[in-house]
């Protein structure tokens, strides 16, 4: 079961996240990578998270602003996120895992 407490732990890795991207990226890179964020943040909070734009927001950090590729890992792999997929499912969970679980 996902807990206020969950949910509150995860606005704070997004939001840390949104503060690291303005803390090191010139102002004119800023708008695309806090889109990306926002979109990591829907596709973990919707009803059936989305492991395919979590993979795309990941990949895209890798593609064009590799120095944040870490911090978007970290928070993809935080604790609480893989709880959060796998109350949505066992084969939800696997495929999380799969394309997870190295990182």
């Amino acid at each position: 079961m996902i807990t206020q407490a969950d949910w509150q732990t995860l606005r704070q890795l997004l939001t840390a996240l949104r503060v690291q991207v303005a803390a090191e990226l010139p102002p004119q890179l800023q708008p695309a990578a806090l889109q990306q964020v926002h979109s990591l943040g829907q596709a973990i909070t919707a009803q059936k998270p989305d492991i395919s734009a979590i993979v795309n927001v990941r990949r895209w950090f890798s593609q064009n602003l590799p120095k944040l590729t870490g911090a978007v890992t970290s928070v993809i792999i935080h604790p609480v996120v893989g709880k959060i997929v796998e109350a949505a499912g066992a084969m939800l969970a696997t495929d999380f895992r799969r394309w997870f679980e190295r990182s």
